[in-house]
């Protein structure tokens, strides 16, 4: 009995994203580079050089930027940065449960856009693209000009 609930808790933390907003970052963006990988020969012939170009970054992107990595951490602490772990989950799932063909041509799941959220307003603060509502950090405030 012991051995079953300590299989169910530790499938709890090991089989989810986890609760590290950078840690999940890199197990989506893992994820994301292993359905490109899966899918690349079902793209269309349009989308070939950005295929190449998300290939080469794929096979780049070893290790997240420590100070990225901690900007995002002191911004989901702070609450400029929701980080939503079901969010996270529904894209992983998402990437999982998507054929070829779909990933391709359906844009992009919106809880892969949804699980690292920024609060921080247009022409505030910012350190990271993440903190902000927009998207968007130039130069140390939010840019909301796209």
């Amino acid at each position: 009995m012991n051995r079953k609930l300590l299989a169910i808790l530790l499938c709890g933390v090991a089989c989810g994203p986890p609760a590290d907003p950078v840690k999940a970052y890199e197990v989506v963006w893992r994820a994301s580079c292993d359905k490109v990988v899966e899918c690349v020969d079902e793209a269309a012939e349009p989308t070939w050089d950005w295929v190449q170009t998300r290939l080469d970054e794929c096979a780049a992107s070893g290790t997240t930027d420590e100070s990225w990595a901690a900007s995002v951490r002191s911004g989901v602490e702070s609450g400029a940065i929701i980080y939503d772990r079901d969010e996270a989950k529904a894209c992983l799932d998402a990437y999982k449960e998507s054929d070829c063909i779909f990933f391709w041509e359906a844009p992009p799941n919106p809880s892969c856009e949804d699980y690292l959220r920024g609060t921080v307003e247009c022409a505030e603060a910012c350190e990271v693209h993440e903190a902000c509502e927009s998207g968007v950090c130039r130069a140390g405030l939010c840019d909301c000009s796209e």
